[in-house]
């Protein structure tokens, strides 16, 4: 484990000593402030939320209901199917610019809420190389996570095999997959060094002091993702209701609710990995 992450740390040149604590020391993360830090962390910033959220979450409102890719449009019994688009062309667009403005969102939050940057228009609508950066990380971040679903459909489709050997090393092959997002856990601090476009520190230095901290990351990220679940079930359920005698002003609310709670579950992760950078290295 120890030359793989050296071996990747010579490629992507991401040690960076001065900011990365001794090695072998691990550091215990405090189980109540890593669950409900999140949480707390928006109570604190939740002005600061509601005027950059609001501000990103009109934009991908405005750009997602001209390229007809509309929350509303995912209901059988929309009444407005005609502000509605089936081109596969402008559903990539809107899912890339979406995933892109999210990137920005993450950069412009982090900024106001942990390096005391001032509001200002320009730095919340001016895209800059972070952005370009907090998209690749994310996109690596979400295809990792996914290697448990492909183990999954791997699983589903295999055909059993007579020998047992072959069968049993198929299974333990393909399992790794199942491993991946739980050992991803232990590196989302990485992110929180993105989203300020700082150089990135020792991945063996984050795996050695993360040791013993599986239990509480876990609890912390699962409590994230039951948030996320919950919440944006409840908008889709609430707006279908209404798909059947919708008005354009309905549409264009209902866009609007969602990607809000979108972005306040996008809140909550960045400052998880805050919270994992913050109990690993300090305060800025």
């Amino acid at each position: 484990m120890q030359k793989f992450f050296s071996v990747i740390n010579r490629l992507f040149s991401l040690t960076s000593a001065a900011e990365m604590p001794a090695e072998g020391e691990p550091r215990k993360f405090p189980a109540i402030g890593l669950v409900f830090g999140p949480y707390n962390l928006f109570i604190d910033n939740s002005r600061r939320f509601f005027t950059v959220g609001g501000i990103y979450a009109l934009i991908m409102t405005a750009v997602f209901t001209l390229l007809g890719q509309n929350l509303m449009c995912t209901f059988e019994n929309n009444s407005l199917s005609e502000l509605c688009s089936r081109d596969l062309t402008f559903y990539i667009l809107s899912r890339l610019f979406g995933l892109w403005l999210i990137s920005a969102f993450c950069v412009r939050i982090y900024g106001l809420c942990f390096k005391s940057i001032a509001f200002s228009w320009r730095y919340i609508l001016r895209p800059c190389w972070t952005d370009a950066k907090v998209l690749l990380a994310l996109i690596i971040f979400l295809m990792l996570n996914m290697l448990s679903l492909v183990s999954a459909w791997l699983l589903y489709i295999r055909i059993p095999n007579p020998d047992w050997r072959i069968e049993l090393g198929y299974f333990t092959i393909v399992s790794v997959g199942f491993l991946i997002p739980l050992l991803l856990l232990r590196f989302y601090s990485l992110m929180a060094f993105v989203f300020t476009g700082s150089k990135l520190p020792s991945l063996l230095g984050i795996w050695k002091n993360s040791a013993g901290n599986g239990l509480r990351l876990l609890s912390s990220f699962m409590l994230l993702f039951c948030v996320l679940i919950f919440s944006l079930n409840s908008v889709v359920n609430n707006f279908r209701l209404v798909a059947s005698e919708n008005t354009i002003y309905i549409t264009f609310v209902a866009e609007y609710i969602f990607n809000l709670v979108v972005l306040l579950n996008i809140m909550f992760f960045v400052n998880f990995c805050r919270l994992q950078k913050e109990f690993l290295f300090g305060k800025d």
